[in-house]
């Protein structure tokens, strides 16, 4: 069995501590780090430093980062939270899958549409005498035209939507 200094292993532990692990599980290793130390410095004369080891983000003795890091932390596992519950409750849904439903629903109107097209250029056709792909060939060009015209000015409009307060405010 192998016995090490409490101390020396933990100035070594805390110069290689990745502020990462310093999070969650790590919590209670930097504590126990730290009460190792300050009990070793209370009885050391030469008091405290404050150094910066090169791998990590965190000095030494900076307990105020460690806290703001780990409010951090907590904070986003708040938001992930809110947001599941939202979407849990209903409440909210996401964009992808609104604008995956919406562009389904679109694609099958525009293929009631095209129908309707085939259907009144065969109408025309038997009516006035004359041929039915040259009927449905004109009608196909301007509804592709009104089409490409009326996606343009869609996409504008979209472009140049802003969020409303309520969805600043919801904004997870």
């Amino acid at each position: 069995m192998r016995r090490y200094d409490p101390v020396l292993v933990a100035k070594k532990l805390k110069g290689f501590m990745d502020p990462g692990q310093a999070l969650g599980n790590g919590a209670a290793t930097r504590q126990a780090i730290d009460e190792i130390l300050g009990s070793q410095e209370a009885k050391s004369p030469a008091g405290k430093t404050a150094t910066r080891p090169p791998d990590s983000a965190l000095a030494e003795d900076d307990n105020d980062a460690y806290r703001m890091a780990r409010q951090a932390k907590l904070n986003e596992e708040v938001r992930q939270l809110r947001r599941r519950n939202e979407l849990e409750a209903g409440t909210m849904v996401l964009a992808s899958e609104v604008e995956r439903q919406v562009g389904k629903m679109l694609r099958q109107e525009i293929a009631q549409v095209e129908e309707a097209l085939r259907n009144g250029a065969r109408a025309v056709a038997d009516r006035l005498g004359v041929d039915f792909r040259a009927v449905r060939q004109i009608l196909l060009e301007i509804w592709r035209e009104q089409r490409k015209a009326r996606s343009a000015v869609m996409a504008d409009q979209a472009d140049a939507a802003r969020m409303t307060e309520a969805e600043k405010d919801a904004d997870i």
